[in-house]
């Protein structure tokens, strides 16, 4: 498993795969360029991690 910092997050990057919480909501679609207001949000939904763990999902992870 990879983790990411979401600090680590830049404006422009493309999500490759879903970003999903643990209960399988998507907070973001396949191909989404993340905007400042994205991560802004993650950050205030107390995200602190994202986890590729399967070949086909990313997992949003709260520290």
């Amino acid at each position: 498993m990879v983790r990411v910092h979401v600090s680590r997050l830049k404006e422009g990057m493309i999500t490759g795969y879903p970003l999903m919480r643990e209960d399988g909501v998507i907070l973001l679609k396949e191909g989404v360029a993340l905007r400042s207001s994205h991560i802004k949000r993650l950050r205030e939904l107390g995200y602190e991690y994202i986890s590729r763990i399967t070949g086909s999902k990313i997992l949003i992870w709260m520290r």
